[in-house]
């Protein structure tokens, strides 16, 4: 059986090590930009929510009674354009932006509360969609994924280049 050469076997764990060292750090990267991205994601929704719910509170306060979903309706149109909004309450009361919209649409963010106001439950749900999340991700595995072969197969040229040196 022939056995590789000492410039060959040094190439190999070489790349080896380098395919270990950059896929570990290509994945690292991917994971913390998710994270960062999606938590940026959930604090947009918290603070939408957040007020949501303020502005409820404020105008159940003042008595609107009936014009309430015109109120909510106005409020809600000062939010980004993709925002969902489902609201149940006690009595029967629904309220949905954008309105007809009973179910949060795929590729969303949601966040469900639950609060109390004049002795009444409401179940709210606000969402916001991760579509540019998801592309942003898949553009950043993409580019990871074309370009590590890329460094790596100059590293092991350069890397067969410096072992044949080193070895003379």
């Amino acid at each position: 059986m022939r056995t590789r050469s000492l410039r060959f076997r040094l190439t190999v764990w070489y790349a080896l090590v380098l395919t270990a060292g950059l896929g570990l750090f290509g994945g690292l990267v991917w994971l913390s930009l998710r994270h960062q991205l999606i938590g940026d994601v959930d604090l947009d929704i918290e603070g939408r929510a957040s007020r949501f719910e303020s502005y409820l509170r404020a105008e159940t306060a003042e008595g609107v009674g009936a014009g309430l979903r015109d109120e909510l309706q106005e409020f809600c149109q000062a939010l980004p354009p993709d925002s969902y909004v489902h609201l149940r309450g006690a009595n029967g009361f629904t309220f949905h932006y954008p309105a007809g919209d009973a179910v949060a649409p795929a590729n969303f963010r949601m966040l469900q509360r639950q609060f109390t106001v004049n002795d009444g439950v409401f179940e709210l749900e606000v969402g916001a969609p991760i579509t540019n999340v998801r592309h942003t991700l898949e553009l950043l595995r993409l580019l990871l994924g074309s370009l590590i072969p890329v460094v790596i197969a100059i590293a092991c040229l350069g890397g067969i280049w410096l072992s044949g040196r080193a070895l003379k």
